[in-house]
């Protein structure tokens, strides 16, 4: 399985404080099945890494998981928050993106008022940014109007969920929410978001579980989808169940 949200990078913001963090962290990513993991680390207000720096930690990390023997592979990324990627120019922006690639990991905003969210992503895409939008079901603006969401992934937005929110641990509201997002077709990918090896793992199988995914469409979350976006390229057709539920206008009120 591919991961593509992980706080797995030492030192760089609130997810492993150091190395031996690290290692632990990717050590139960391999225990949980997973064999690609995208260091994601905050970019926002109160963290800054360069670039650079990110893949410097991702060679050191990857180098370190080798010596170590845990079968993971690390790739870089970053979770940039919608106003820091507003100020910044497309290749700056691309070289934070997912495997450097284009697929730029957003990060939903937590405000309750977020008037700016829409102009602000179809900027980025005018830009030439592919947009993957980081745990949308945990955003309160998202929660109160999902039909803005729905409205967003019509223009070519991709939404990475949370397991964690999938099976409950983030509450009721981003369960309802994550789940409703998934059996629409309004889901892409569902990754861990962890920070740690213990209380915020890097896990997959809870969520997938929660959601009653068959082994087709658990493949095209954890595996197709996610490999494209690394690839840089569109993501596969989701398979399709049958019978298949209408998705247009799901959210929207009447």
């Amino acid at each position: 399985m591919i991961d593509l949200h992980s706080h797995i990078l030492p030192g760089l913001d609130d997810g492993a404080a150091d190395m031996d963090a690290t290692i632990a962290m990717a050590r139960r990513a391999a225990a949980e099945g997973i064999t690609v993991i995208a260091a994601t680390p905050h970019v926002n207000s109160e963290y800054d890494p360069a670039p650079e720096r990110i893949a410097e930690l991702v060679d050191e990390t990857n180098r370190a998981l080798g010596e170590e023997d845990v079968a993971l592979r690390v790739e870089a990324g970053a979770e940039v928050a919608i106003t820091r990627a507003a100020e910044m120019q497309a290749q700056q922006l691309r070289r934070l993106s997912l495997g450097g690639n284009g697929w730029v990991l957003l990060e939903s905003p937590y405000q309750h008022a977020v008037p700016f969210v829409e102009d602000a992503v179809f900027a980025l895409q005018l830009a030439g940014s592919r947009i993957l939008l980081a745990h949308p079901e945990r955003a309160p603006a998202f929660q109160r109007s999902p039909e803005r969401l729905e409205a967003l992934v019509e223009r070519g937005v991709a939404c990475a969920v949370n397991a964690t929110s999938l099976s409950g641990a983030g509450g009721s509201s981003a369960r309802d929410l994550g789940l409703r997002l998934v059996h629409a077709r309004l889901a892409h990918v569902i990754c861990s978001d962890s920070h740690d090896d213990a209380r915020r793992p890097p896990a997959l199988e809870p969520g997938i579980a929660a959601a009653e995914l068959s082994p087709e469409e658990t493949d095209w979350f954890t595996e197709g989808a996610p490999a494209a976006v690394l690839a840089g390229t569109d993501l596969p057709p989701r398979p399709v169940p049958l019978p298949q539920p209408p998705r247009r206008g799901l959210f929207r009120r009447r």
